[in-house]
């Protein structure tokens, strides 16, 4: 955890969500500095929006997403 001392957490702007998507940044690309940069803005285009009942972010519009933000970007195979 960076940010937040609870966990996990969506459907708002705060710590847990900035966590979560950082954590999705990295498993999406391996890449720490691409997590670190762009977890923020993730976090509010996905996650703070994601209902309190859960949901689901499909990987390819993670893919998407951060394809159009950083050319670094690249897709991981299988998650791998």
């Amino acid at each position: 955890m960076w940010h937040s001392p609870s966990g996990f957490e969506w459907g708002y702007g705060g710590s847990g969500p900035a966590d979560l998507a950082r954590n999705i940044l990295f498993k999406a690309t391996g890449d720490r500095d691409i997590s670190v940069q762009h977890h923020q803005a993730l976090k509010r285009r996905f996650v703070a929006k994601m209902p309190a009942e859960g949901g689901v972010i499909a990987a390819s519009d993670i893919e998407e997403w951060i394809k159009e933000r950083d050319p670094r970007f690249i897709v991981r195979a299988n998650g791998q």
